[in-house]
């Protein structure tokens, strides 16, 4: 190979790699038509190990099936004198023998202990006789059926107080009812003379039917329904005791124990009843949320949610209680997002500091279980339900609003950095991209005039026999696309690769994605990102215009529901355009050569100025893609911070609003609160875990225990399936305590004992030593490269030409140029991968051990090499290639890759061990573990380009990444 190949050229032959559109490029996008083309080295993620090697396609739960058969219940009992008053909420309640023993009688027995019955659910199924003494009953659901084993019986007559069966509902499902649901009279009737009971003084016996529609069975005769559609009193009146009583009778006096409203009045009251006090929706957020913690992930469990939620949230943003609405729309964020339950994506792993995260973990579990001489907040909210529950009326909420106004106050700081960042980068990066098409316009421009000077000087020589040489084409090098330095949403991108050969593109031209073909192309492709990001920053400008007053309704200040739609509509509309600008390029970094004509002879000047200014748009566009990067991340960040603030903006209004509402629902909604709550102190707790738990398999290859009930964090202890009385837990205050108190102290225990595993498992590491470095050696140079491996030749030269054009644009410049010192130069090392007994292989460190200058005697100063690993990679483990996050990506937003600086030549090292210790403790290895297989990033900075007379140029570097595994000495 000729030994100036790769060298720079005169300015005109210099960086021209700002022509690219993809300077800025959005790498992290999906991918379009091609993605199934591409290679793949590494798409499975490292989820749970019972997931582990699943296709995306399989299901591990059947969705509809869980649906139909969760049947989770809350139970609330009161005493009423001598006898119970008991509210049955779920979203399904059948009320059979087998799950509802408590009410199951003998047939001629009867419940004497209750006096009321009150239940609250999306369907309610009546499939065995409820036989009460002296009682009344209310069933209120989009759908009370009666199956049928199914009837209702009021046994004595009406002693203190009123008795009565209550159905409010939008429909009544009689069809497949037994001709007699309702076995009991309204009055005591007697042949031929006035009822026995009531007097005009007394309690009496009703039945109340407020039903948009009521369905009777496919066997009754058409004047059967006539009459239903006619009169719905009478046909009520048909289903009950009194059939048979009213013969001769006025009406007033037969139809005095009826309240019945069939149709829009009868929908109405429903309605009505939704809006105000139903607490059924919020069975069903917490429904939704058992099904995702039990198929994170999984293609078919996502796609059944959204279709749930799509069918009843609009219905339930019509509710007093926006609880459930935010329940839901977290559970649609998390999808969105692409992150399980506790928020953490897929791909997830603590690669750094794994002992401060288990000391953190420790300081978690003090917070929320408590201590010998504090309790937790975990027992607050426990103690305020057990207090509404016994007191019969909703506890003190001070301590409650308290805390989620605490909760409230870092989720809006955690958004405003967000948004102040976005906010920043958004306009940042509109100047740049419009700076760089401005400068492409006159380049065009330049080239159009030249063009038209040599075509006129063309055609004045033909018509005099004269000739005109021809113009000279030269290849300039364009930078296509560059991959954020650490693409902190990886997890839920459509990169499908870290390999080297995809980014620089084919040895034979051919490439994945529509290139440019020319300066025009390219500054057509720059005006449509400046409209696009236009279009974002005045949809983000509209949206923060919103925000504050959404911010004042969920944090108790004025409530306002038309801010908080308001501002729904407009995140939406900013999170659309984000996703836009994300599909305007989909592809990584490639490199490829437009070929411009040089007009050397025709006009120097303007010659010269279109590579001056293509270098200097270079200098420019090198920091768009950590902008871009930088803008999805928190578009994402605050699309999950927005799901945050909805969900304890509306419990904090719950709260607030307790004292509005009858007392009884008042104590049931506050239970409801609690348990919410509960549930979100457990996920915090769960959700280290789980990552801690991923943190040690990364590390060790082996899976730390971890409870079911961990990972299924939305079941509540004292909720199930059966009201049954050997359960007391469910219903009774001080059995209920108990359970709580017994729940606390297994959780604490059980965490605890995790927390002190890992801590002795760290420990154990102290003395321990990983398995013996291996060294996987990088070389590019431009003499002695080539052989059998052309394509690998044609990448290292590739690398050699980015670093040395990045060189020559400083010094032409003078100055480092806007963005040199972070513009990513990908180093194409292929891993050699790990044998089957080796485990993960992660980065000891990295040292340069050769580098040969052209001219090391011109040196004029020091040449600044980066070395930065992304944070992320793939790694082998249980036999497949898994890809890996850290964490702290996600954490951190302005937390960079792993960084090794090298002062050139000076820095050079004769072997890497004067650089990098082989003998690390392992605890030391696991600061920061992060996987050897991964994209690893080469940036160059002349930290005085003004000095330099001439660019330096390297013709051959040696990089030496040492490796070890986490199998230990």
């Amino acid at each position: 190979m000729n030994k100036t190949t790769g060298a720079t050229s005169p300015i005109r032959m210099r960086l021209l790699s700002c022509c690219a559109l993809a300077a800025f490029a959005l790498a992290q996008a999906s991918f379009g038509a091609l993605a199934a083309e591409l290679p793949d080295r590494c798409a499975v993620p490292l989820a749970w190990p019972e997931r582990a090697g699943k296709s995306t396609g399989e299901s591990a739960i059947d969705p509809a099936e869980f649906w139909e058969n969760d049947r989770q219940i809350s139970i609330l009992r009161r005493e009423d004198g001598q006898r119970f008053a008991y509210r049955i909420v779920g979203d399904v309640v059948e009320l059979n023998a087998t799950l509802f023993p408590a009410l199951a009688t003998a047939p001629d027995g009867q419940l004497s202990d209750i006096s009321e019955l009150v239940i609250d659910a999306r369907e309610i199924v009546i499939d065995m006789p409820l036989r009460l003494s002296d009682a009344s009953i209310s069933l209120r659901a989009d759908t009370v059926r009666f199956a049928g084993g199914g009837s209702i019986a009021l046994v004595e007559p009406p002693k203190e107080r009123e008795q009565g069966v209550e159905i409010i509902a939008a429909t009544l499902d009689l069809s497949h009812a037994r001709a007699v649901p309702f076995v009991f009279a309204t009055q005591g009737w007697r042949l031929g003379e006035p009822p026995l009971w009531p007097s005009a003084e007394a309690p009496k016996r009703m039945l109340r039917v407020k039903a948009g529609s009521i369905v009777p069975a496919a066997s009754e005769p058409e004047s059967s329904r006539e009459q239903l559609a006619r009169d719905p009193l009478r046909w009520l009146h048909n289903r009950t005791a009194d059939q048979g009583f009213d013969s001769g009778m006025p009406k007033q006096v037969w139809s005095a124990g009826y309240d019945i409203a069939v149709g829009d009045a009868g929908a109405a009251a429903y309605d009505e009843l939704f809006a105000s006090s139903l607490l059924w929706p919020d069975l069903v957020a917490g429904k939704l949320l058992r099904l995702r913690s039990r198929g994170a992930f999984d293609a078919g469990v996502d796609a059944f949610l959204r279709a749930k939620v799509a069918e009843l949230l609009p219905r339930f943003d019509a509710r007093a209680s926006r609880q459930s609405a935010a329940l839901m729309r977290r559970v649609l964020r998390q999808i969105d997002d692409g992150v399980d339950p506790f928020g953490n994506r897929a791909f997830d792993v603590p690669m750094a500091d794994l002992a401060q995260r288990v000391d953190a973990f420790g300081k978690s579990l003090d917070e929320v279980f408590g201590t010998e001489k504090k309790a937790g907040l975990l027992q607050l909210w426990d103690e305020a339900r057990i207090s509404s529950i016994a007191t019969t009326r909703p506890a003190n909420t001070a301590k409650q609003i308290e805390q989620l106004d605490r909760d409230l106050r870092d989720a809006s700081g955690r958004r405003n950095a967000a948004a102040q960042r976005l906010t920043g980068n958004v306009d940042r990066l509109l100047r740049l991209v419009q700076d760089i098409q401005a400068k492409i316009v006159e380049v065009d421009t330049l080239d159009a005039e030249l063009r038209a000077e040599y075509e006129s000087r063309k055609n004045a020589a033909e018509s005099y026999g004269g000739a005109v040489g021809s113009l000279s084409s030269v290849p300039v090098p364009v930078s296509f696309g560059f991959l954020a330095v650490a693409p902190t949403f990886l997890g839920d991108s459509g990169i499908r690769t870290t390999g080297p050969g995809f980014y620089y593109g084919a040895k034979d031209g051919s490439w994945p994605m529509e290139v440019p073909t020319g300066l025009r192309d390219v500054s057509t492709r720059y005006a449509g990102y400046a409209a696009v990001l236009g279009e974002l920053s005045t949809a983000w400008i509209a949206a923060s215009a919103q925000y504050g007053a959404a911010l004042g309704d969920f944090t108790g200040k004025k409530r306002d529901q038309a801010a908080i739609d308001a501002h729904d509509a407009a995140m939406r509309e900013v999170q659309a355009i984000g996703r836009r600008l994300g599909e305007m390029v989909k592809y990584g970094p490639a490199e490829l050569k437009l070929r411009l004509d040089s007009f050397d002879l025709l006009g120097p000047e303007k010659n010269e100025k279109r590579f001056a200014l293509i270098a200097e748009a270079e200098g420019i566009a090198a920091g768009g893609a950590s902008l871009a990067s930088a803008i999805r991340a928190d578009l994402a960040r605050i699309s999950g911070l927005d799901a945050v603030l909805a969900e304890f903006g509306a419990l904090r209004a719950d709260v607030a609003g307790l004292k509005t509402l009858p007392v009884i629902e008042a104590v049931q909604r506050q239970t409801m609160i609690n348990a919410t709550m509960r549930g979100a102190l457990l996920a915090d707790v769960a959700r280290q875990a789980v990552l801690l738990r991923k943190g040690f398999y990364y590390a060790t290859g082996e899976w730390p225990d971890l409870a079911d009930d961990v990972l299924h964090f939305a079941d509540d202890s004292v909720t199930g399936a059966r009201f049954d009385r050997r359960r007391a837990a469910l219903f009774d205050p001080d059995a209920m305590e108990q359970a709580l108190a017994e729940s606390r102290a297994e959780y604490a225990a059980y965490y605890r004992a995790f927390a002190e595993r890992r801590a002795k498992q760290l420990a154990s590491f102290a003395e321990k030593k990983p398995a013996v470095p291996v060294v996987e050696l990088f070389r590019a140079a431009y003499v002695d490269d080539s052989g059998r491996d052309l394509e690998g030749a044609f990448l290292r030269r590739q690398f050699l030409n980015a670093i040395n054009r990045a060189m020559a644009a400083q010094v032409q410049l003078g100055r480092a140029g806007a963005g040199f010192a972070a513009r990513p130069i990908l180093i194409p090392i292929q891993i050699t991968p790990p044998s089957t007994s080796e485990g993960v292989q992660i980065l000891l460190g990295a040292a340069v051990t050769k580098v040969r200058f052209r001219d090391e005697a011109g040196l004029s100063g020091t040449v600044n090499l980066r070395i930065e690993h992304p944070r992320w990679g793939n790694v082998q483990v249980d036999g497949a290639c898994r890809r890996v996050v850290d964490t702290a990506l996600g954490e951190d937003p302005d937390l960079a890759g792993y960084v090794q600086t090298i002062a050139l030549p000076k820095g050079v090292a004769e072997s890497w061990v004067d650089t990098v210790s082989p003998d690390k403790p392992y605890v030391d290895v696991l600061g920061s573990a992060f996987p050897i297989d991964a994209p690893y990033y080469a940036y160059v900075q002349l930290p005085q380009p003004g000095a330099w007379k001439t660019p330096p140029v390297i013709d051959e570097i040696e990089i030496s990444f040492i490796k070890t595994g986490t199998r230990l000495q």
